[in-house]
């Protein structure tokens, strides 16, 4: 019998809802089950108190969004922890730098074919936690990281193309040629030392960002604040931070011409240095 028929039976359809929630390389699956459930290649664990809201389809974007609900404890002296307790620590106590992607499943147990028939999938925005649960609320987009949203470019002087990103009517600066790899000597809070983080050549550090490889392989990535001498400060902390020792840095812009000038990149140049200072549409007469 086939994942519709049991759809449709009365008495044989026995449905469980399977979740999967992918960062980068690493993949966590859960389960409604009140056991493990194998399917195919993978398990899913079975965690008592996951849930999700009702999949809605309709003209407004918000309405569409699912809210998945899951077992995460604050208490650092407890005792057991739930089986979602590690995707968990991706929200806290510090914001993942890059998406977390879900795929709500179903299956019916006991079907030989195990069929699964994929619900939704969407990309997870915000966390809310309690102490004992969190939600996590999704939005069905799973738009690539770094595409456009928004509405059309600006004219203005200031260029508003984002360090280093390549296609058509980008920074297109080659990142291979500004990476910079250092070895820290010293983490202070947000403030890392290293020696290779001194610079002579003009390029300045802030808004540029640092990336390092975490234990379980997830690669972790943060913006520049600010700069001085052989120290960089960071915009936010991670749980790892005061155990990195090695890591990748690529110095920021100033998104001005004396900026692409400096890196050799004018000719992709997004400002508009003619831009007449006063504006046309002021209420004034033109003289």
């Amino acid at each position: 019998m086939g994942f519709n028929l049991r759809e449709l039976s009365r008495f044989l359809g026995r449905p469980v809802q399977l979740f999967a929630f992918t960062r980068q390389n690493r993949v966590w699956r859960f389960t409604t089950a009140d056991r493990d459930v194998t399917v195919g290649e993978h398990v899913y664990l079975s965690a008592p108190g996951i849930s999700r809201t009702a999949i809605r389809e309709s003209g407004e974007r918000a309405k569409n969004n699912v809210t998945i609900k899951l077992p995460f404890l604050t208490d650092p002296g407890a005792i057991e922890l739930p089986p979602t307790q590690d995707l968990g620590r991706n929200w806290l106590p510090y914001p993942p730098s890059d998406p977390v992607y879900v795929d709500c499943m179903t299956y019916h147990a006991d079907d030989p074919d195990a069929e699964v028939i994929i619900d939704w999938t969407g990309k997870v925005l915000q966390p809310k936690c309690n102490g004992t649960l969190l939600e996590l609320v999704c939005s069905p987009s799973r738009a690539a990281k770094g595409a456009w949203v928004g509405g059309a470019p600006r004219i203005q002087r200031a260029c508003d193309r984002p360090v280093y990103s390549q296609g058509i009517g980008q920074c297109n600066l080659d990142p291979d040629a500004w990476e910079v790899e250092a070895t820290v000597t010293d983490v202070d809070g947000l403030t890392l030392t290293a020696a290779e983080f001194e610079r002579d050549d003009g390029i300045e550090w802030p808004g540029g960002f640092v990336q390092w490889e975490r234990a379980d392989g997830i690669v972790e990535t943060r913006t520049i604040r600010a700069a001085s001498g052989l120290t960089l400060t960071l915009d936010y902390g991670a749980a790892d931070l005061g155990e990195v020792t090695s890591l990748k840095a690529w110095p920021g812009c100033p998104h001005n011409w004396a900026g692409c000038t400096a890196r050799d990149n004018n000719k992709n140049y997004g400002g508009c240095l003619c831009m007449p200072g006063k504006s046309a549409f002021d209420g004034t007469r033109a003289v």
